[in-house]
């Protein structure tokens, strides 16, 4: 091969540390976007939550696999961090008058304004990013096909012959639940032994565990609007600070017409306080065999 790759041995990168990696791009992507608007009134208030679609006993069930994929420890596990909400809200986004698909913006009031004088401000803005956006006909039809399958939507079949039937979340998620169910010996729950829901996990095609894997590492770690990320968990999991609008990280001191970087996150040199989650060596032996293997150098 002409080049000399460090040999992985005794990894123990766990489960968790591995999708606390994933969680921070998914955290990032899953932020709504943010407009550059100015002086908008307050949002209405938002939509009453869809009626329940899972049944008590998949609900349970998706609370252990939540649990199994992204485990608790010293930190919430994927059951506290709202994993079924999420995932129940997803799959009930079309049900309601509003489509509870992409939540709005600019701002989330998690942050306040900054003062005139470049300091952080005590005022907040409204959390606009309760107000969902209506969705155009395109994205309502995308988005119906995925929810309901090519079986569920007027004219959804139409490329059925060449690709096969799509099967929808509300079909997929739901079986998949059953047929671990059923599988296991007794109701799968998170207080259910942690061999018996790894044997039941198992026991499901891939399809359906790549797809329960992706509805937890989004309900752990997108934006809580979403019904997820429960008391922001998952962003503190993965040391994830958030939407940072409008306070932002350079705040323009009016009088000195210059800006003031903030005390807890500059810009010019690292946070103070120590590392939050320094690397192990495992971890970086795998980054230093990835780095390697693409071709690039390793300075540390």
């Amino acid at each position: 091969m002409g080049k000399h790759l460090p040999i992985l041995r005794d990894v123990s990168l766990g489960r968790r540390e591995l999708i606390r990696w994933a969680g921070a791009l998914a955290a990032a992507q899953a932020l709504p976007g943010c407009s550059s608007s100015s002086g908008v009134s307050p949002p209405p208030p938002p939509p009453s939550p869809p009626a329940s679609f899972l049944t008590a006993a998949q609900k349970d069930t998706l609370a252990a696999f939540a649990d199994y994929i992204m485990p608790p420890d010293h930190q919430p596990g994927g059951s506290a961090l709202g994993v079924v909400t999420y995932v129940e809200n997803l799959l009930t986004a079309l049900d309601g008058k509003t489509p509870l698909i992409f939540a709005g913006g600019p701002y989330s009031g998690r942050q306040p304004y900054a003062t005139a004088d470049g300091a952080v401000g005590k005022t907040f803005p409204p959390d606009s990013f309760k107000t969902f956006l209506p969705l155009d006909r395109y994205r309502e039809a995308a988005w119906k096909l995925r929810l309901f399958g090519s079986s569920g939507v007027p004219g959804g079949g139409i490329n059925d012959k060449a690709l096969g039937k799509t099967v929808g979340y509300r079909k997929q998620v739901p079986d998949a639940l059953d047929a671990a169910n059923a599988s296991s010996k007794a109701p799968l729950t998170t207080k259910t032994p942690a061999a018996e829901v790894t044997k039941a996990w198992n026991a499901l095609p891939a399809d359906a565990q790549v797809l329960l894997t992706e509805l937890v590492i989004e309900g752990c770690f997108s934006s809580p609007e979403y019904g997820g990320n429960a008391k922001l968990g998952g962003f503190d999991i993965c040391h994830f600070e958030g939407d940072s609008q409008p306070l932002g990280y350079s705040m323009y001191d009016e009088a000195t017409r210059s800006y003031n970087e903030r005390p807890d996150a500059p810009v010019s040199k690292p946070n103070p306080g120590p590392d939050p989650d320094p690397m192990d060596d495992a971890t970086r032996m795998l980054i230093t065999t990835l780095v390697m293997y693409a071709g690039g150098r390793v300075y540390f």
